[in-house]
């Protein structure tokens, strides 16, 4: 048999026991959080990048899309015939580079990360032209465009 004799504490030991303990509890808690950074920051990396780095095909294909409707009013305004007009609010994403018309066609320049420029191009049944009197680079934003038919052709021009 074990003879344990308990002895009154004079407080020296107790302190210096409570110090340990209260040092161990601060090592346990500071090896919990450095797991719990150690797993959330790659989650987090990896959500920031699924979320915002592939933003860039939204604008791809918001691009098509307006450009697509770009054609489609001026298919319209052919089929009303000569001298009618309309107007066509479109937004145009952060990373549109350029617009540009070539005869039917009408591209929309994005720029983006992984594929670097990519044009979105529609083609209408009748010549398209931008009024030259606007900078078509860089346009991102909303915009009112106001597109006219005459002598064969749609004129393409923005308010500001």
């Amino acid at each position: 048999m074990i003879n344990v004799e308990r002895t009154k504490s004079s407080g020296i030991g107790s302190v210096a026991c409570a110090n340990r303990l209260a040092g161990q509890i601060s090592v346990e808690l500071l090896v919990v959080i450095g797991f719990l950074m150690l797993v959330l920051i790659p989650i987090l990396s990896i959500g920031y990048n699924a979320i915002y780095g592939e933003t860039w095909r939204l604008d791809v294909r918001q691009s098509g899309t307006v450009a697509t409707a770009i054609v489609t009013a001026a298919n319209h305004l052919a089929l009303a015939g000569e001298g009618s007009t309309t107007t066509y609010t479109v937004y145009l994403p952060s990373r549109v580079r350029e617009l540009k018309t070539n005869n039917k066609e009408l591209t929309i320049t994005v720029d983006t990360p992984q594929l670097g420029l990519v044009d979105q191009v529609a083609v209408a049944d009748v010549k398209l032209q931008l009024d030259p009197a606007y900078n078509w680079e860089d346009t991102t934003g909303t915009y009112l465009l106001k597109l006219s038919y005459v002598n064969g052709r749609v004129f393409i021009t923005r308010f500001e």
